[in-house]
């Protein structure tokens, strides 16, 4: 287990194994914080109420598995890998 900021430079040895390496990445951020991403996230509201709105709401998931959550899933990673990657290029624009 690895408790760390997303930005932080990480790695661990090579996976020597045949079965594949999993992630599981959580963040747990109270509602008046917010991104400064041109790119919009979502996020679920999982305690209290949100009275700030800097997220798109995620939905509960209704069924495991099903297509409506899959595709609700795949554009929450889509939207935290190109905001991830604008972020990643301010900070090596300041590191400059």
């Amino acid at each position: 287990m690895s408790l760390h900021h997303t930005h932080l430079v990480h790695r661990s040895g090579p996976n020597r194994t045949d079965h594949r390496r999993i992630g599981l990445g959580i963040s747990y951020i109270p509602t008046h914080v917010r991104c400064h991403c041109r790119t919009r996230l979502s996020a679920m509201l999982v305690r209290g109420a949100d009275r700030y709105g800097y997220f798109d709401d995620e939905k509960r998931p209704r069924a495991d598995y099903g297509a409506a959550e899959r595709a609700v899933h795949a554009e929450a990673v889509a939207r935290f890998r190109e905001a991830n990657a604008e972020e990643t290029l301010r900070y090596e624009v300041a590191a400059k």
